[in-house]
């Protein structure tokens, strides 16, 4: 098992153990498991949506962007980088096509 994998394991147990879960039976369930998503996605890259688009305010983000921020604002909305990028892009495309550059 390689680190990764190891580490996967590890927090899938230790989740389960929060809710309840027996320490014996969190951790068979956790290496199996684990050992199923590296089977399946190793090399991969996988795309988990955190399904909250409707709350983000694209205009406040681009208000705050300051060229070199996207984690840190990716953090504060609660969502991905790379949704950061898209709206950064999306933002900096109206600019261009508005007069006075505003989006």
């Amino acid at each position: 098992m390689i680190a990764e994998q190891v580490g996967l394991r590890d927090k899938i147990a230790a989740a389960m153990v929060s809710m309840g879960i027996s320490k014996t039976l969190a951790e068979t369930f956790a290496e199996t498991s684990a050992a199923v998503i590296f089977q399946l996605y190793r090399g991969e890259r996988v795309y988990f949506p955190k399904g909250r688009d409707s709350r983000l305010n694209p205009d406040l983000i681009w208000q705050e962007f300051t060229g070199t921020n996207h984690m840190a604002l990716a953090k504060k909305f609660d969502c991905s980088v790379r949704r950061i990028e898209q709206i950064v892009a999306e933002k900096t495309a109206s600019c261009k096509k508005a007069p006075g550059g505003q989006p």
